[in-house]
């Protein structure tokens, strides 16, 4: 019992550290929008910011299918 609450404290903390490090793109994303558009536009350059994580996703499941499909598998029974 002990080791899986375990295993979950050691994933969660993991998540959040990965989490950390990547979070400072977005303010700098941000910041890049702002500087590129002009009043007139601002809405629709905070509005690719979405569309470019969407693509992201796919694009990261398709480069690593094997990967995330035996990932997907581990959680699914529990073994992560």
């Amino acid at each position: 019992m002990f080791s899986v609450v375990k295993r979950q404290l050691d994933n969660g903390n993991h998540s959040r550290l990965l989490n950390g490090i990547l979070n400072g793109n977005v303010g700098v994303i941000k910041s890049m929008i702002a500087e590129l558009t002009d009043e007139t536009n601002v809405a629709r350059g905070f509005s690719l910011m979405p569309m470019a994580r969407a693509v992201g996703y796919i694009i990261g499941l398709g480069v690593f299918p094997a990967a995330t499909i035996l990932l997907l598998i581990s959680r699914c029974l529990g073994h992560l």
